[in-house]
């Protein structure tokens, strides 16, 4: 209002590259998370990023899913020389006109989503998976981080942390 006059701002398409406009609440803080937005108003409130960047810890208590338009793919490819390489890809379903169709990822993130059911934390599945060593578990959650940047994967609160905010709402 100070600089124009108008006490209101209204953005006309509040999307990223990688997906229609937002359609819910959880589509808004998604993509506010994941953009280089600054501030977030849901009703009342006021959302603003703090200036440490990512946290590794606090993506930690994510639980990661694939959205159903994904699978996990593990193949054989042929590397210079005529060796076989293992492969680890996520790929979509949809056409590519919609999508990345498919997106090659590290074997400790394959890893982890192969045991990802949308409950269990990315800290929970890293322990399960030995991904203990602190610049390994930093890889792989910067990994997850653009993954979900890029909508290739979900991450959520944790079903431990959705029954924790339930609890204190109550209260």
């Amino acid at each position: 209002q100070k600089l124009t006059g108008v006490p209101i701002l209204l953005n006309t398409s509040f999307n990223n590259n990688a997906e229609p406009i937002v359609d819910s609440v959880e589509d808004a803080i998604v993509c506010y998370l994941t953009t280089g937005l600054h501030y977030l108003v849901i009703g009342d409130y006021l959302a603003r990023k703090k200036e440490t960047g990512a946290s590794h810890a606090a993506l930690e208590t994510l639980a990661p899913a694939l959205p159903n338009s994904r699978r996990l793919v593990k193949r054989k490819a042929q590397a210079e020389g005529g060796a076989l390489n293992t492969v680890f890809e996520i790929e979509g379903t949809m056409s590519h006109f919609f999508a990345r169709t498919v997106v090659e990822v590290s074997a400790d993130v394959f890893s982890v989503l192969i045991d990802a059911d949308g409950k269990k934390s990315l800290h929970e599945l890293f322990e399960e998976n030995g991904v203990v060593d602190d610049q390994r578990r930093a890889r792989v959650s910067e990994e997850m981080h653009d993954l979900w940047t890029q909508r290739i994967v979900i991450l959520r609160p944790a079903t431990a942390i959705i029954r924790r905010i339930h609890e204190l709402q109550r209260r």
